[in-house]
């Protein structure tokens, strides 16, 4: 009779869970984790609905980090949440702790440095390339901090590219952000109807171009080509008032409705239900996951030409691609794929299989594991 082989644990230290949406990518790379014999200790607010999963164990270490109004009660509600959840890891002798970063500033410095003083090994996946090259920490510590990190994880090979030209002196892994389809259940076939429904979801900050969606819609109206707009999600270091100029000096007030608060799970697939099409005009992403939910429901995407989107869709194959940037560029497309509306649902099928296949969280599990076992574990 064969040796029963021991479960290995892991430590994912990840605050914002459900607060912002990340609940669906912690609980996707746990779920991926713990199908290649990981015990996964997911360290979490309590903001993310628990779910019951094998394997994976979500510890409220953070408590109500996110009910706290002063931003130093939320730093001391946050190291708080880190002192628990290391406390637990050292208990359960974990050796390699997870964190995942949007923003390198201060706080994470300290962070990873307590983490190193208490000889805890340390992965990191980084989300956000800009930040790197940004004013939150002088140069100095930036590299002191990425060269003290043991392994690095970027999502795509634009991420790589980055990365790689701003603190060359290190190796990186690169591994995809992984699909949504655990979480959703896909959307009915597209409704054809007189006003061509269009869907702009997620936060909304500058660099996300809703100014160049809206300036594309005006074009639209120009043109008598009838869409209508839902904006739907909330706000992040942004003013919706520049937008609302827009709307007000070009007349669009018919054609757009909005939601400005950030999007409850249970509701989201109303959302991408009600859409002919998502369009994401963003200027600047390192990887979108809303890229991969609308995927994942099944709704067809345009976005604009980034690499990293490119590194996803192929124009007219499993999406729609426009000029970044270019509002005549993303009006024309919009006008054309209304055009041919018939070939809506072949695009969406072929969408849907790629996200089902390239992105699946069994294989990025798999990826995520190597990774692991540079630094401790024994390859399987």
């Amino acid at each position: 009779m064969s040796k029963k082989t021991s479960r290995k644990s892991i430590a994912i230290i990840e605050p914002v869970g459900g607060h912002g949406g990340m609940n669906f990518y912690d609980y996707g790379l746990s779920m991926g984790l713990a199908h290649h014999n990981f015990e996964v200790y997911y360290f979490t607010s309590n903001a993310t609905k628990t779910l019951p999963l094998d394997h994976v164990h979500t510890i409220h270490s953070f408590s109500s980090i996110w009910d706290q109004n002063n931003k130093i009660l939320k730093i001391i509600y946050y190291f708080k949440g880190l002192f628990r959840s290391l406390r637990c890891s050292k208990k359960k002798k974990i050796k390699i702790l997870h964190f995942h970063v949007f923003h390198i500033n201060w706080l994470f410095l300290f962070s990873i440095v307590i983490c190193k003083i208490l000889r805890f090994k340390v992965v990191v996946t980084i989300h956000d390339i800009a930040t790197l090259a940004g004013k939150s920490l002088p140069a100095f510590f930036h590299k002191k901090l990425i060269y003290s990190i043991d392994e690095i994880i970027v999502h795509n090979k634009s991420s790589l590219r980055e990365i790689t030209d701003l603190l060359p002196k290190r190796t990186y892994n690169l591994i995809p952000h992984g699909n949504y389809l655990p979480f959703v259940k896909k959307v009915r076939p597209q409704e054809f109807t007189t006003d061509f429904r269009i869907l702009f979801f997620g936060q909304i900050k500058k660099v996300k171009g809703l100014d160049i969606l809206l300036e594309a819609l005006s074009i639209l109206k120009e043109r008598n080509i009838k869409c209508k707009l839902t904006i739907a999600g909330k706000i992040w270091k942004d003013r919706f008032e520049r937008y609302q100029s827009i709307i007000d000096e070009r007349k669009l007030g018919e054609l757009v409705v909005t939601d400005l608060n950030y999007i409850p799970d249970h509701a989201i697939w109303d959302y991408f239900n009600a859409a002919n099409l998502v369009i994401l005009p963003y200027r600047k992403i390192y990887q979108s996951g809303v890229l991969l939910m609308a995927m994942s429901y099944g709704r067809v995407v345009l976005t604009s030409d980034l690499p990293a989107f490119k590194e996803i869709l192929v124009a007219n194959h499993n999406g729609f691609l426009f000029k970044c940037g270019d509002a005549a560029s993303l009006a024309n497309k919009i006008k054309e794929i209304n055009l041919r509306r018939s070939i809506l649902p072949k695009v969406e099928d072929q969408a849907y299989e790629d996200v089902s296949g390239k992105f699946d969280w069994k294989v990025i599990g798999a990826m995520t594991e190597k990774v692991y076992s540079k630094i401790s574990f024994p390859s399987l």
